[in-house]
């Protein structure tokens, strides 16, 4: 009772003296957590002396999402990892992963869960974790400013997630977001940017289950990725030899088709000779950049599938991969539409074309593929499989399923 009575009264210090000052401004669900775990009877077996305090928030949280005790999730660690990973100096910051990984891949299971508040609060309150973690450490934020998070943090949390972020771009995506705020991401702007998506995917959906393509796509599941053309003070034009049609271009997750005005309908792989597509604009070239980077990045991803064989469920993530890039980059253009993006760094498979070693990346890519197909051939289940979800599970509880029947021509 002694231990009890000192770890609540701990606790109950901690918010009256103002200890998160550094992190918040203003009240928020923190002080209520705080408050309610220097109030409980388990205080004592609910407070992990080796994190810090907002990490003990985060994996409280883990541990309610979850349905079991942070005990419980301690001894899972102790038992599922290896002992360099749980060594004393790393020990709090490796605790912290497992549990909010654990927490992520439940959470994301939920239909919608990109549009929760409480979601998207939770993933950014993780990155604030994770950047203090063990009971020494110590903020370094201003107290009069914003919290925000960097980039290692960012990196390290938000792939956990695919449809926010990939590892291989997370790095040039928290450059975009935070080109306004000095190299750290606030909430604000991270919220913007998980509206952005959201809206990206419904208007991926919208697109997909409207009558457009529907004679062509309708034995194939294609999903319609961007459209241009349809307004008439921005044509597309295609020029083939000296004649010149505005018209619709449409991109999908597996051919491009170009639609005259009041003309006649073909795809990619019909032509029988070349043809260039203008995207006029008073200034500049974006419209143009932007489209040549998600063609790309559409036609580098079945190159890389064709190349490495890749077949079954793996070959549909590899494609969704590339289709999460082409949405992030679309939500990135709404809300940074005065910042200048380098599309080609946003986009995986752009990205490991033009990197030096990129071509390892990618066999790195392929190797991990067929590890999973053999894992789920030989029905054996990876020690990570508790708590891992794949992308296209992911995708599904957005409202959208992905899947084609194409094959390597």
């Amino acid at each position: 009772m002694a231990m009890v009575s000192k770890t609540r009264n701990m606790l109950e210090g901690l918010v009256r003296e103002g200890s998160f000052k550094w992190l918040i401004k203003n009240r928020t669900s923190f002080d209520e957590e705080f408050e309610e775990m220097g109030r409980s009877p388990s205080a004592e077996r609910n407070w992990i002396p080796e994190l810090s305090p907002v990490a003990n928030i985060i994996v409280r949280r883990c541990s309610k999402i979850l349905g079991i005790s942070t005990g419980a999730l301690q001894e899972n660690f102790k038992a599922e990892a290896s002992d360099s990973i749980k060594q004393p100096s790393q020990y709090a910051r490796n605790f912290l992963e497992y549990c909010c990984f654990r927490a992520l891949a439940l959470s994301t299971q939920v239909k919608g869960y990109l549009d929760d508040k409480k979601f998207r609060r939770l993933t950014f309150d993780m990155m604030l974790a994770w950047e203090f973690p063990a009971a020494a450490s110590q903020p370094f934020l201003n107290m009069e400013e914003d919290v925000t998070v960097g980039v290692e943090a960012f990196s390290r949390i938000a792939p956990a997630v695919p449809i926010i972020a990939n590892v291989i771009i997370s790095d040039n995506l928290f450059e975009v977001l935070t080109a306004s705020t000095g190299g750290r991401l606030q909430f604000s702007v991270y919220e913007k940017y998980l509206g952005g998506l959201e809206r990206a995917i419904r208007k991926l959906k919208t697109q997909s289950d409207s009558s457009l393509l529907s004679a062509l796509r309708s034995t194939q599941g294609e999903k319609i990725l961007e459209v241009d053309g349809t307004v008439t003070t921005q044509p597309v034009l295609q020029h083939v030899g000296i004649s010149t049609w505005p018209g619709r271009l449409i991109l999908t997750d597996h051919a491009l088709y170009f639609e005259a005005l009041r003309s006649v309908l073909y795809k990619s792989i019909s032509l029988s000779e070349p043809v260039v597509m203008e995207f006029p604009e008073l200034k500049g070239h974006t419209r143009r950049d932007y489209w040549l980077a998600i063609i790309r990045e559409i036609l580098y991803v079945h190159r890389f599938i064709c190349k490495f064989q890749i077949t079954g469920v793996e070959r549909d993530e590899t494609l969704l991969k590339a289709i999460l890039g082409i949405l992030r980059l679309q939500a990135l253009k709404e809300i940074s539409s005065t910042v200048p993006l380098c599309c080609e760094a946003l986009l995986m498979f752009n990205l490991c074309d033009q990197l030096p070693g990129g071509d390892l990346i990618l066999e790195t890519l392929a190797n991990m593929s067929t590890s999973r197909e053999l894992e789920r051939t030989n029905n054996s289940i990876s020690r990570r499989g508790m708590y891992s979800i794949s992308a296209l599970a992911m995708a599904s509880n957005l409202g959208f399923v992905f899947g084609n029947k194409f094959k390597c021509s």
